[in-house]
C-alpha cells in the first residue's frame, strides 16, 4: 500500500507541476503505519539449551561451545567474533578487544564459561590443528585450518536449533 500510494503521490505531483491539474488529492491521504517488529529473543531456559547443544567430545563441538559461550558472554556480532585474533584475546585478565563497526575498537570482558571452553578449545583442538597460511591468529577455524565465515556461524547455529528443537528462526544477533 505504501508503494501504490508513493507512487500515485509522485504521478500527481507530475501533473501538478506540467499544471495537467489544479491540485493534489494525494494531500489529503495519510501514510499507513508500517508496524516495526522487535526482534526474536529467547528464554533462559532456550539459550542455556543452544549453549549446551554442541558435543564437547568432538574438535568441532568444542569449538561451537567456545564461540557460543564467547558470542553470548561478550555480546559479539557475527563479524566481531570471526575476525578474532589470539592477540586479542585476554584470558588471565577475562578481556577481548574487539573491532566493530566502523572499526571502533571496544574490550569486552569475558564470562568464566567462556574463558574455560575457549582455553581448552585452543590448547586442546586449535593448538594441534593444521592451520592454512595466513589464518595463524584467528581463534575460531574451521576443519581444513581457515578463518570461519560468517555463513557458516548461521549455519552452525541452525544446525544446533534444529538439534535442541527449537521452532524460533534466530541468528547469532
Amino acid at each position: 500500500i505504501s508503494r501504490m500510494l508513493s507512487t500515485l503521490r509522485r504521478f500527481y505531483r507530475f501533473l501538478y507541476r506540467e499544471k495537467k491539474i489544479t491540485d493534489d488529492p494525494t494531500l489529503q491521504i495519510q501514510k499507513p503505519k508500517i508496524p516495526k517488529s522487535l526482534p526474536k529473543s529467547l528464554s533462559e531456559d532456550e539459550v542455556e539449551n543452544l549453549l549446551d547443544a554442541p558435543d564437547i567430545n568432538i574438535d568441532i563441538g568444542l569449538r561451537d561451545k567456545a564461540m557460543l559461550e564467547l558470542l553470548y558472554a561478550c555480546g559479539l556480532r557475527v563479524t566481531e567474533l570471526v575476525n578474532i585474533q589470539l592477540t586479542e584475546l585476554n584470558l588471565n585478565d577475562g578481556i577481548v578487544r574487539v573491532t566493530g563497526k566502523g572499526d571502533k575498537e571496544r574490550l569486552a570482558p569475558i564470562g568464566g564459561r567462556a574463558i574455560k571452553y575457549l582455553t581448552i578449545y585452543i590448547n586442546e583442538v586449535r593448538n594441534h590443528q593444521e592451520i592454512k597460511k595466513g589464518n595463524e591468529d584467528f581463534v575460531f577455524l574451521n576443519n581444513r585450518g581457515a578463518k570461519l565465515t560468517r555463513v557458516m556461524i548461521f549455519i552452525i547455529i541452525q544446525k544446533l536449533t534444529e538439534k535442541i528443537g527449537l521452532k524460533k528462526k534466530i541468528s547469532p544477533h
